[in-house]
């Protein structure tokens, strides 16, 4: 197919304005460019009306045709290659998060009996099929409010993945509240922390206190610089909203010369019924994508890369969360799922993405069940079909965020979304001074954001129609 009838009949090469400038975004070709707006009206129209384009033109067009991947696809067949093992060790908790749901969850502990089977089922699939590296992800609650457990749990994976030369990958979401003698052991032990932290001791102990009350700020801070010193990947997760967005540029500057994080990762608040009861509301888009930029930038200068979960441009994914890619999350009581949020939340929503149980004889999988959450794929959201970010945001949490509507009616998480989005291409082209511009004009982002899609093609619903 020739470039121009490539454009033509293609719903993945996209058309974004930024300010004065057209981004061009097609990220099943690699490419990524930046035209103005004159030219790319020209450019599209010599497409419409099949006239010979410019030199200047076909040489970009050309582009398209060097590197033509296929979607990102779907799982099949049997569940042979999960993405990862996920062990819960409780929903308890030892804070008392004012926006976060978990407070008052079930405080079920998985036995060492549960952890054991699952982990040894585990290992048996992953040498069955040949597979010399795999994941094992400790979820909560706080899974360190059973450190026995986990401690078994590593203890016994790493020996039982060394009699076939399997290499696990260990990586634990914890708030970082317990000793530092065992701060130093999971420093020591996994591969990757995520330590969620919301900023300064004022916003840390005024919204993720202590059970009892007592501010958290200084025991998780000291257990920071011991993961930040020590060979492990360090994160840090920081939720955002209305009270401490604005102050994410000093946060990061604070980051940047306190700590060694191998990533930031900054997280707008999702709504929940604490943070309503509590008064805590998001911060509105504009105000979190500013904000954010502005501290990807400074942290930058650190050599520390920031990220949004949804804004992952390097690759492309039909889902960017377990559901769909056939995670195995163990519940404290055994049973097998996709998602490690409360069940609760998915009763709520009318899902069920439970497909099994462990026990002493090993997995035991629903297909029908595992076929249903592979279901759960940015292919079968038309909502996210002609919106630019659809490969590497796919819709977002397939729980929380709501994708059952009209195309083009984007909420506050996807606004966010496509900002962020943009910004981040800019950057890749080196477009400091325009991405700088183009975020100081609300109107030029509101514009973007708004636009109903991002088809090269699709006119009429373009923001630049009019030059």
């Amino acid at each position: 197919m020739c470039s121009a009838e490539l454009i033509m009949n293609s719903a993945d090469i996209f058309a974004v304005p930024v300010g004065k400038k057209v981004l061009i975004y097609a990220p099943l070709h690699d490419v990524t460019a930046l035209i103005n707006r004159v030219a790319w009206k020209k450019w599209s129209g010599y497409l419409e009306d099949n006239k010979q384009c410019p030199e200047s033109a076909l040489e970009l067009f050309s582009r398209f045709e060097l590197s033509q991947k296929g979607e990102p696809s779907c799982r099949s067949g049997n569940l042979t290659d999960p993405l990862l093992l996920g062990l819960i060790p409780t929903r308890a908790c030892n804070m008392s998060c004012r926006y976060c749901d978990f407070t008052s969850s079930n405080p079920a502990i998985m036995s060492f009996d549960t952890a054991k089977n699952a982990i040894r089922a585990y290992l048996e699939l992953l040498h069955q099929n040949d597979k010399k590296k795999g994941e094992i992800h400790f979820f909560g609650g706080e899974p360190m409010i059973v450190p026995e457990l986990v401690q078994f749990a590593v203890e016994y994976a790493r020996y039982e993945a060394g009699k076939n030369k399997i290499e696990i990958h260990f990586e634990l979401i914890t708030n970082g509240l317990y000793s530092t003698t065992l701060a130093q052991w999971l420093s020591q032990n996994f591969d990757t922390v995520i330590l969620s932290v919301d900023g300064f001791g004022e916003f840390q102990n005024r919204f993720r206190p202590m059970k009892n009350g007592s501010p958290s700020f200084e025991t998780v801070c000291n257990n920071a610089r011991i993961f930040s010193d020590s060979d492990c990947e360090f994160v840090i997760r920081s939720c955002v909203f209305q009270d401490n967005a604005a102050h994410l540029p000093q946060w990061a500057e604070w980051i940047g010369n306190n700590l060694l994080p191998s990533m930031v990762c900054f997280e707008p608040m999702t709504k929940s019924q604490e943070s309503q009861k509590n008064e805590i509301f998001p911060a509105k888009p504009v105000d979190f994508v500013q904000n954010f930029c502005n501290a990807s930038d400074i942290l930058k200068n650190f050599g520390i890369p920031v990220i949004f979960s949804t804004t992952d441009i390097t690759k492309n994914t039909n889902s960017i969360c377990p559901l769909g890619q056939d995670a195995l999350i163990i519940s404290p009581e055994g049973s097998i799922s996709s998602c490690y949020q409360l069940e609760t939340e998915w009763k709520r929503q009318k899902m069920d993405l439970s497909f099994g149980w462990i026990d002493s004889e090993g997995f035991h999988f629903d297909m029908e069940k595992v076929n249903h959450c592979r279901e759960f794929s940015v292919h079968n959201k038309r909502f996210c079909e002609n919106c630019f970010c659809k490969y590497h945001c796919t819709g977002g949490c397939h729980l929380s965020h709501n994708t059952d509507k009209v195309s083009g009616l984007y909420d506050d998480f996807c606004i966010e979304t496509r900002m962020i989005s943009a910004a981040f291409l800019l950057d890749e082209l080196n477009q400091s001074a325009l991405k700088e511009e183009w975020l100081s004009d609300e109107d030029s982002i509101r514009i973007m954001a708004a636009q109903s899609s991002d088809r090269w093609l699709d006119y009429r619903s373009m923001a630049i129609a009019e030059l």
